[in-house]
Formats: structure tokens, C-alpha cells, sequence
């Protein structure tokens, strides 16, 4: 429950809260917007709800948003499914160097594709860092919400170093 007396709050998201009545002007503190948050825990501001009596001009917020009601989606939020597509890509071309390995004389792919797969390890990171962040910005654990039936949590596996080797067959 979150208690407030006359101090100002950084007003963030905490809690998921059921719609608002609509208030008198004069016991408005604060303006209202609402909420999107994924099972991911992923979350955006929506649309102007209420307005405060802090700002008197139309159209216009105080700066401080506090949830109006927050719009629950069962579904990961589209940075977990774009990293969930990366995921499955690496995890392709990992299976591809494994098998290009195997058959020999394709060194030049292979090359190719671990400086590929080096690139996506590194999209994977910031999309992920990106999540977290929003995460952290509600005083959360990173994967505190991350209970979608392992969607959205994306651990790279297949770690895969790759070597050249040169004209003589070393590494």
C-alpha cells in the first residue's frame, strides 16, 4: 500500500491496481496514465487517463504519473520474442559450424559464421540488458517475473569458440 503525505514521489509502477474512481479536482494530487505490463515483466506507460490540479492547462500533465489501471498481457513482450528469434537463430548457426566441422573444407564458412554468431551473442546481451533495465526501474530482481513457462528467458547455451586453423592444420 503506498501511503503518501506531502512530499513528492517518483511515481513508479508498483503495484498492478485495479481502475481508479474518478476523484474531485481538488483531491487529485497527481496525474494518472495507464499501464501495460507483460508476465515478462516488461512494462510501458499508456495513454493520459486523469489529470491533477497541479496543471491547469489542458492537455497537460504535472510529470508525475501514477498507474490509473494497468492492462495485464499473458503474453512476453515483443523484446523478449525478438530475442527469443536470436536465440534460435545462434542456436542454428551453432549446429551448423558443428556440422561443417565435421564434414571439413569449409573453413572460410566457418569463419564467417562464428563472427556471425560473436554478433548475436552480443544482440542477445543488449536486448537483454535493456530488459533488465526496465525491470530494475520497478525495484526487481531481474528474473523475478520471469515465470512464462521459460519464455522470454533466454540463456545462450551453446557456447562455441571458434578457431582457424591454418594452411597446416593447426590452431
Amino acid at each position: 500500500m503506498l501511503l503518501i503525505h506531502n512530499v513528492v514521489l517518483l511515481a513508479l509502477p508498483l503495484s498492478i491496481s485495479p481502475t481508479r474512481p474518478k476523484l474531485p479536482a481538488d483531491e487529485l494530487t497527481m496525474c494518472y496514465f495507464e499501464q501495460t505490463r507483460w508476465s515478462c515483466g516488461y512494462w510501458r506507460w499508456g495513454h493520459f487517463r486523469q489529470q491533477c490540479n497541479k496543471e491547469y492547462r489542458m492537455g497537460e500533465t504535472c510529470g508525475l504519473k501514477l498507474v490509473y489501471e494497468t492492462k495485464v498481457e499473458h503474453d512476453v513482450c515483443k523484446l523478449c520474442h525478438d530475442t527469443e528469434k536470436k536465440q534460435r537463430r545462434y542456436d542454428k548457426m551453432y549446429r551448423d559450424v558443428q556440422r561443417w566441422q565435421m564434414e571439413g573444407n569449409r573453413s572460410a564458412t566457418i569463419e564467417r559464421t562464428c563472427g556471425e554468431m560473436e554478433e548475436v551473442v552480443g544482440q542477445i546481451k543488449r536486448m537483454r540488458d535493456e530488459h533488465g533495465h526496465r525491470l530494475q526501474s520497478l525495484g526487481q530482481k531481474a528474473g523475478e517475473l520471469d515465470n512464462h513457462d521459460g519464455k522470454g528467458g533466454i540463456i545462450i547455451a551453446n557456447v562455441f569458440f571458434c578457431f582457424s586453423e591454418d594452411s597446416r592444420g593447426r590452431k
